[in-house]
Parts: C-alpha cells; structure tokens; sequence
C-alpha cells in the first residue's frame, strides 16, 4: 500500500465540510466568516481543520451560543498555539529566535507561509516578497531577505525549510506541513498579519458557498 504524501493537501471545500459536519454532530452551525478563516489558516491541512473546529465550538459554547461566529474561530487561536505539538513550537522558536533586534526571521518566516505555493507545497522566493512587504509596510527585494530563506535551511535554524537548488532557481518549501499553518496562527495572534492577509480572492470569481 502506498503511503500518503504528507505534502499533499485537501480543497477548500473539504476543509469546510470537515469543520460543517463536525459542528452539526453536536447541534452547531459556524458563520461563513468564521469557516473562510478557519480555512484559510488550515492551508489545506485536516489536523488544523479539526483544531480550529474544536476549539473554535468550544469557545461559542462558552459564549452559550450554537453559532461560531468569526470571535470564536479568535479564540480558537489562542488555543490552538497552546495544543501545537511541542516539537513545532520549539522548532518554531529556534527557527526566529535572534539576538539582534533588526533580524527579521520572524516576519520572513511568516511571509514564507503566506507565499503562493504549487500543490506540493513548494515556492520560490519572488513568491515571498509580496506578503513581506505587506507585514513590513515598505519594499523590499529579493537580495534582502534571500539570505533568511537559505539560514531557514540550515541546522542551525531547524532545518525550518528544504531546498530544491537542483535548477538555476532554488525553490523552498517547510520541511514539516503542519509548521506553515502555525506560523499564520502565531502572525494572528500577534497580530501581525489579520484576516485578509490569509485569503486573495481570484479577480471575477467568488467563493460559492453551499454548505447551509
């Protein structure tokens, strides 16, 4: 039997049925704002899916409501990065962790988790400079940061990232899939990307929704 590739990720759309279904065993229904963010933070991953659905219930019970609203799916976050496995946190922390102030392996790593990737997971580093300059609020190019992207596939870093330098154009991906999801909790959470940082629309094509 083949194994399943660990890089390989689900649709939007099952993510969503994931966290629908799993709700509506227990009587609850989620807002369309609150599953999008859920969605979108799992980056196709079902462990994140399941997380975020959980946790995210569990806070509207709190709030003695059936209904996850978008506050909710907030405090699922929190959760969240305290239930992360305690190897993706340590990694995460060796990975960012700096004594100088200016080191910016926070907010590169994090804009490497936003970057537009192919199915398996693999993105060059153009696809990084976007979402950089989005959480920086400046311009930046490629020779800025190309230097972190490499450091990232490094023992002394993780290795965070692996690289495929087998062309003249090295591509990277995170060596574990269930890091890139954590990485945009932690940037919520510290609030240095929000929701509409986590999700571009395609121009002229809405999400259809028919889960309700």
């Amino acid at each position: 039997m083949l194994e399943a590739d660990p890089y390989a990720r689900m649709s939007d759309k099952e993510l969503e049925m994931i966290v629908v279904q799993g709700l509506a065993k227990v009587g609850m229904i989620i807002e369309p704002q609150g599953l999008d963010e859920i969605t979108r933070l799992s980056r196709g991953l079902p462990h994140y899916a399941h997380l975020l659905g959980l946790h995210s219930g569990r806070a509207a019970l709190d709030s003695k409501s059936l209904t996850v609203a978008e506050s909710h799916v907030r405090c699922a976050v929190n959760s969240a990065i305290d239930k992360a496995q305690a190897s993706i946190q340590g990694d995460y922390l060796k990975a960012i962790t700096s004594s100088r102030k200016e080191a910016l392996y926070k907010e590169v790593l994090l804009a490497c988790a936003l970057a537009e990737t192919d199915d398996l997971g693999w993105f060059y580093p153009r696809d990084v400079r976007e979402p950089l300059e989005r959480i920086l609020h400046r311009t930046y190019k490629i020779e800025a940061f190309a230097r972190h992207l490499h450091a990232f596939c490094e023992e002394e870093r993780g290795p965070i990232l692996v690289k495929d330098d087998r062309s003249a154009r090295p591509r990277f991906r995170f060596e574990n899939p269930l890091m890139q999801p954590y990485v945009l909790i932690r940037g919520l959470a510290r609030q240095l990307i929000d929701s509409k940082d986590l999700y571009k629309p395609k121009p002229g094509k809405e999400r259809q929704r028919d889960l309700f």
